[in-house]
């Protein structure tokens, strides 16, 4: 649908072109009126399509596309039944094969509306979608820059007139002849705020009027280097920041585009950590164990390849064992790509938050262990001393209560992650 889009705008374009070449005639040549309708015959079915489709959600998804869609389908199809009824009921007697003049100059404008079509390449293109969303985010900025420079060229076109005003005024009282420079740059408050706007955005030399302004005085001259100085140098260039700046804002807060490039960015970080594990698997087994691991991080060219992916340099065998996750002593190339995922970049608040949560539950089920310790210890000297004294046992819990499922649960993950660091270390 995008080569339609630009196939429909340049047979417009064409068209407009023919007319402009031959002025008189009354209509387009057959070949472009063919094509015309062809065009508008697709547009239709589409539409139609995207009807049957959608059904009562076509009322309701992308409302604002679906009404252009319809404002340009309708007006292809009352061309293209005009342009019939025109075949069938050609006449001598009436202007245009049977149809009145206005009417068809009336259809030749609106098929300038197919030209809202190219709208449509916004969705396919993305840097386009980026750029018309930055456009119309600075137009709120346009408006007030226009409102900044009109006061500026308000308030200097009237210091200006002013000035010529009583220059004027002093030739005619001389029977002087007023310069005609000065009758051409400064006729009226308007005039004189035009010449200032052209000479601020570089429609007319600043020379020439500084030219006009010397022969009336040395002071309006000084005062209109001060004015061009000050709009070209200052305000233009601030204007041109606050636009950019804006630009720039607006375009990364588009969601789709932020979404394709965050697809696309991990898309080749993941192409080329997949490079890294190929390089380094030279038996070509599919995994890498810990002595090719060893070998080829001390490669310079890996060490600065991992830097670049964000990945940091540290031990080999530390990294060998954060990789392993099935502790099998081999990697393979998703456990590889996994984790240099994770480890991308410095650790972030979420990460720490995390580990101090665990650190905490840890100190929490060794300190429930060392209490069950107190209490088993203190149950041994029971029976020891009943065992010399011939006195039945007491096992005393601790704190008088006995343990609970939640604890037995803790001293049990506790038990786990002391013997899963015994075997770490």
């Amino acid at each position: 649908m995008m080569a339609l889009c630009l196939l429909s705008a340049v047979v417009v374009g064409i068209e407009v072109n023919w007319f402009a070449q031959n002025i008189t005639a009354t209509s387009p040549p057959l070949a472009l009126t063919i094509i015309n309708h062809v065009v508008s015959v697709i547009f239709t079915v589409e539409l139609s399509m995207k009807i049957y489709v959608l059904q009562l959600r076509f009322f309701k998804v992308d409302i604002s596309w679906h009404i252009l869609d319809v404002v340009v389908v309708s007006t292809g199809l009352v061309e293209l039944v005009i342009d019939l009824v025109n075949l069938m009921n050609t006449c001598e007697n009436c202007s245009e094969s049977g149809l009145d003049l206005g009417i068809l100059r009336a259809l030749r404008i609106a098929r300038a509306v197919r030209l809202a079509r190219l709208a449509r390449l916004v969705q396919y293109i993305r840097e386009l979608r980026r750029l018309i969303i930055s456009v119309l985010a600075t137009l709120k900025s346009v408006f007030w820059t226009i409102v900044l420079l009109a006061l500026i060229i308000y308030t200097f076109a009237v210091i200006f007139q002013q000035a010529v005003n009583d220059y004027e005024q002093s030739v005619l009282r001389s029977n002087a002849t007023p310069s005609s420079e000065t009758e051409k740059f400064f006729p009226g408050l308007l005039r004189t705020a035009m010449t200032l706007l052209q000479t601020a955005t570089g429609g007319l030399s600043w020379i020439e009027v500084e030219s006009a302004l010397s022969n009336i005085s040395t002071l309006l001259v000084v005062t209109f280097l001060l004015y061009f100085s000050f709009i070209y140098f200052a305000v233009l260039n601030v204007v041109t920041g606050v636009f950019c700046s804006t630009a720039i804002e607006n375009a990364s807060q588009d969601a789709e585009a932020q979404i394709d490039e965050h697809v696309r960015k991990s898309k080749d970080y993941s192409d080329r950590l997949v490079k890294v594990f190929e390089k380094m698997d030279t038996d070509n087994t599919g995994t890498i164990s810990i002595l090719e691991f060893e070998e080829m991080w001390e490669d310079p060219a890996l060490q600065a390849l991992l830097s670049t992916l964000g990945i940091s340099q540290s031990k080999a065998w530390k990294l060998f064992e954060i990789m392993d996750e099935d502790d099998n002593g081999e990697i393979n190339a998703d456990e590889f790509v996994s984790t240099c995922f994770k480890l991308q970049g410095s650790a972030q608040r979420v990460d720490t938050e995390r580990i101090y949560a665990g650190l905490k539950r840890l100190g929490a089920a060794i300190e429930d262990i060392g209490g069950y310790l107190q209490d088993i210890l203190q149950g041994l000297a029971n029976v020891k001393s009943s065992v010399e004294t011939r006195r039945p046992i007491q096992l005393i819990p601790r704190s008088g209560a006995a343990p609970t499922p939640s604890k037995s649960a803790s001293m049990a993950s506790a038990s786990a992650a002391l013997r899963k660091a015994t075997t770490m270390k």
